[in-house]
């Protein structure tokens, strides 16, 4: 199911799922390009602060 296609509630459990895995591959790979990317990406698009973002999980 794409975030797109559903309504809010769909949109905030499958980003608390994108950031834990983001979250867990920051760890993995600290200096990634591409980790450091999406997780700006994420944020960018995200609703609401990045404070409130960390919240979800």
């Amino acid at each position: 199911m794409l975030a797109s296609n559903g309504g809010p509630i769909a949109k905030v459990i499958n980003g608390s799922q994108v950031l834990s895995n983001l979250k867990r591959a920051e760890a993995l790979q600290l200096d990634s390009s591409e980790v450091l990317f999406a997780l700006r990406i994420f944020y960018f698009l995200a609703p609401g602060s990045p404070e409130e973002i960390e919240s979800w999980r």
